[in-house]
Formats: C-alpha cells, sequence, structure tokens
C-alpha cells in the first residue's frame, strides 16, 4: 500500500531546461516581436505554479543533489542566450528592412516644382515652390536579402 503514496518520479535538470528554453527563445525573437515578454512572463507563471503544486503534491522525493545544475545554468546558458539577443538585436535593430522607402537608381526631381491650392496648416489657400528635393522610391525590401552582407555583426549603414 506504501507504494501507491510515494510519488511520481521528476528530473530537476528537465525543469532548468524547459526554463532555459522559454528564456532563448524569448531572447532571441524578442527583436521581431517586443510583446513576447508577456507570453514569457505569463509561461514562467504557469511553470512556477504548476511545478510547485506537482512538487507538494504528486511528485515523490528524490535523493539530494548539488547545485551543478543551477550553476551550470547560470554560468553558461544564460550568457549563452543574452549573446544571441544582442547578435540577433543587432541584425534585425541595423537592417530593419520595413520601411519600404529606397534611393532610386535613377535620381529624378522628384517633388520639385511649383503647387498652386495648397492648403496650409492654419487652413488658409495659396501656392509653394519646391527648389530642392531628395527624391525617394518606394521598394519591396526582404528582410533575408538584407542579411547576405557577409558580416558577423551588422552595423547601421
Amino acid at each position: 500500500m506504501n507504494s501507491h503514496f510515494n510519488g511520481t518520479h521528476y528530473n530537476l535538470a528537465e525543469r532548468y531546461t524547459d526554463l532555459t528554453k522559454v528564456i532563448f527563445l524569448c531572447f532571441f525573437y524578442s527583436p521581431l516581436f517586443p510583446s513576447i515578454y508577456f507570453y514569457c512572463t505569463a509561461i514562467f507563471i504557469q511553470q512556477y505554479w504548476s511545478d510547485k503544486i506537482s512538487l507538494l503534491r504528486i511528485w515523490g522525493h528524490q535523493p539530494l543533489i548539488g547545485p551543478q545544475v543551477s550553476r551550470f545554468s547560470r554560468r553558461f546558458l544564460l550568457p549563452l542566450a543574452l549573446t544571441a539577443f544582442a547578435i540577433v538585436a543587432s541584425y534585425f535593430y541595423a537592417s530593419f528592412p520595413y520601411d519600404n522607402i529606397c534611393d532610386p537608381f535613377e535620381p529624378e526631381t522628384g517633388f520639385a516644382g511649383k503647387y498652386n491650392d495648397v492648403t496650409f496648416a492654419n487652413g488658409t489657400m495659396g501656392s509653394i515652390t519646391v527648389t530642392n528635393d531628395d527624391s525617394v522610391v518606394f521598394c519591396q525590401q526582404e528582410l533575408v536579402g538584407s542579411l547576405d552582407t557577409g558580416l558577423f555583426i551588422k552595423f547601421p549603414a
């Protein structure tokens, strides 16, 4: 009868692996999806409560182990996650291609010229002359194409 009340086996290293996986994915995808921090917080809260209930009610006693798993996680895995975050963030922030504005291959006059019947901010009408203008064109920008520079760490141009 006592064998029914011993509890189930659990692996502490598996729990650390799950937490480290969530931290790594959170840091890796945060430049593209900044609200992932809220999702990661919800995951951590859910894992905390489910592990607490499982530890107190479901899991059995385990032999005492040292702090090797937590020490390894603190010394190697968290700095690795921060390094991956820094590299991915530098790529995405430096080559953010989603403004769809490019310099034209053949510069034109852009918006230079005289414009009649222009409504100004104060509600009056008049004409305006634009003498110098840097022209830009709409262009389709792909993120994958912008990463093919051969540089390991991307810097803004």
